[in-house]
């Protein structure tokens, strides 16, 4: 039975650091107009003991947007990391496309802001820094590009972004813990997002004390557990250093990956930059890190994607997207190890955290489950990838 929720909101202060991170118009013509989630949301219990189960959480990252050093988009047919991509959906411009004409040679970002002047600069920059601006059915997320005659240049509009409290989110709260489903483009905490609202900060102000002990990207939706006291905080920790967290992610894959399979590499940092790490896998090493992820396909979705449950083995940055990047069938959306062709505008990886597994913190053998839902625009992608012929 879920605990009941306190009533009372005291103030507090930021707790210690956490544990590991887990994972328009002039000069152009415009163009032709050419669910089930795993778990139900607040499915919290106690088990048994059963044999102990150390996998460990993927590491959370930071902001995206970039392909690697220099900013360079990945070769046509190819992930970011240089391995072959599988075919994707042919894309077609969208009845508000527009064609490149007197304005070729004009870089990207002005001629956005020529194109749609009731846009800011900071709206723009979004436009363009998370992946809502094509040119030529491939997403572009620097601005800096010189356009070409007859190029083809479409937007998406972001849609407004969850950034306050909802109950509705809580997955599992008793007075040690909170379990909350962070939805995607929310930073875990005020480290990650920089100046944008963090959900350590929502819940700091709902509950009082809140420790983070792990972090999810900011575009990864799922759960993310908090401690309510310092010395749960601590034993949260420890289980997560010790590989006691079993967690279980379900992610879209381009293509269609083994029914099941393990894939075991060494990582190597390739580049670095304020906000921004790029890894791959490569021989073992002394710096090198083991990564060691474990997947299984629930469901073929048509001819051109894979839903499929994830359980990371090892605790890496950004672990699951890597390897299926290098297995050859990037995760949709993935900006920055995908190839970033994709039939339709996602707006996000397509990349979930969906149970959570643990050791009470204070009950001598029993497990803690919390499990959350697949969350909606990862239920419309699955819908609309079954349909594409």
């Amino acid at each position: 039975m879920k605990p009941k929720r306190p009533t009372s909101r005291p103030g507090g202060k930021a707790g210690p650091k956490s544990g590991s991170k887990t994972d328009g118009k002039a000069g152009g013509k415009r163009g032709p107009a050419p669910k089930s989630g795993p778990g139900r949301r607040g499915a919290a219990r106690h088990e048994a003991p059963r044999r102990r189960d150390d996998r460990p959480s993927e590491p959370a990252g930071r902001p995206q947007g970039r392909s690697g050093p220099g900013g360079r988009p990945p070769r046509p047919g190819t992930t970011a990391l240089g391995f072959p991509a599988p075919p994707v959906p042919h894309w077609e411009p969208g009845a508000g496309a527009l064609w490149v004409g007197g304005e070729e040679r004009t870089n990207l970002r002005r001629y956005l802001t020529e194109h749609f002047p009731r846009l800011t600069s900071r709206e723009i920059s979004r436009v363009i820094g998370e992946g809502y601006c094509r040119v030529n059915g491939v997403i572009d997320t620097h601005g800096t590009r010189a356009l070409q005659h007859r190029d083809v240049v479409e937007i998406t509009l972001p849609p407004p972004q969850e950034t306050g409290f909802d109950e509705a989110r809580v997955a599992y709260i008793d007075e040690r813990l909170v379990a909350y489903d962070k939805p995607a483009h929310l930073p875990t905490t005020p480290t990650d997002g920089g100046d944008r609202t963090s959900l350590e900060v929502l819940l700091r102000e709902q509950y009082g004390p809140i420790f983070a002990v792990h972090r999810l990207d900011a575009d990864t939706s799922g759960l993310v557990l908090f401690a309510r006291t310092e010395a749960v905080a601590q034993r949260l920790m420890d289980f997560f250093r010790d590989r006691k967290v079993h967690k279980t992610y379900h992610a879209i894959v381009r293509g269609h990956p083994p029914a099941s399979g393990t894939r075991h590499t060494h990582f190597h940092k390739l580049a670095a930059g304020k906000g921004f790490e790029k890894w791959r896998s490569g021989p073992p090493s002394p710096n090198a890190k083991e990564a060691i992820t474990r997947w299984t396909v629930e469901q073929p979705l048509g001819r051109w994607a894979a839903l499929v449950k994830v359980e990371p083995q090892t605790g890496r940055f950004h672990q699951i997207r890597i390897h299926f990047a290098e297995l050859g069938h990037p995760v949709y959306g993935d900006l920055v190890y995908g190839d970033r062709r994709e039939p339709f505008h996602l707006g996000r990886h397509l990349l979930h955290a969906s149970r959570l597994e643990l050791p009470d913190p204070e009950r001598h053998g029993e497990r803690l489950v919390v499990e959350a839902p697949l969350p909606a625009e990862m239920q419309e992608a699955r819908r609309r990838l079954l349909k594409m012929r």
